[in-house]
């Protein structure tokens, strides 16, 4: 992976968190639960186990918010399962800050990243063996993360896998964390939602 600043620098939605040097993060969904009252959630941690961000979830995944690891509310995410162009939608307090476009073609996942004003560019998730968990994140030509699901089997056995997914996600230099990080809970979501068994 190409350890280069993205070709549009300006495409970020936390400046504050571009970083510097390649990153690797694990995205880890938990357990639900009736009993527990937990949700569908997520914590982001580097590989030293430092937390990064934590996801909170509510009805079923279709509402999530995104927080720092101070607790503070960064960004909600929210799923609408009846659109395509606009599959997930990130804001910040009430403001679009980025939508999610989604499909499926042959059993490959793609989905396009797009900046509500419209001018920062695009930011595509490919992956050619979504069975298997193995995803990219791409600016242009220039790769921002590479993404694989822990434990993953390959071929038409890995849809019968029912614990929630672990991510290994191994960010480029000069890529924002907390975009990546988002991309990667909208690709955790659309792993999840095509395996039955998922819980």
């Amino acid at each position: 992976m190409s350890s280069s600043h993205p070709s549009n620098a300006q495409l970020t939605i936390a400046p504050d968190m571009i970083t510097s040097t390649p990153v690797k993060l694990e995205v880890k969904q938990k357990y639900w639960s009736w009993f527990k009252q937990t949700g569908r959630g997520f914590s982001i941690t580097k590989d030293d186990g430092s937390v990064l961000f934590v996801v909170g979830s509510s009805s079923m995944g279709k509402h999530r918010i995104i927080e720092d690891a101070h607790g503070k509310p960064l960004f909600s995410l929210e799923r609408n399962w009846t659109s395509q162009k606009r599959a997930w939608v990130l804001k910040s307090e009430e403001d679009v800050v980025l939508t999610v476009e989604f499909s499926w073609f042959q059993r490959k996942l793609s989905m396009e990243a797009t900046p509500s004003d419209g001018t920062k560019g695009k930011v595509n998730v490919d992956a050619n063996d979504m069975a298997g968990g193995n995803l990219r994140i791409t600016s242009g030509e220039e790769t921002m993360a590479t993404i694989q699901c822990e434990g993953a089997m390959t071929g038409y056995l890995s849809w019968l896998k029912v614990t929630p997914p672990v991510w290994s996600v191994d960010v480029a230099a000069g890529a924002d964390l907390c975009l990546v990080t988002v991309l990667a809970v909208c690709a955790s979501d659309a792993f999840s939602e095509n395996r039955r068994l998922m819980l």
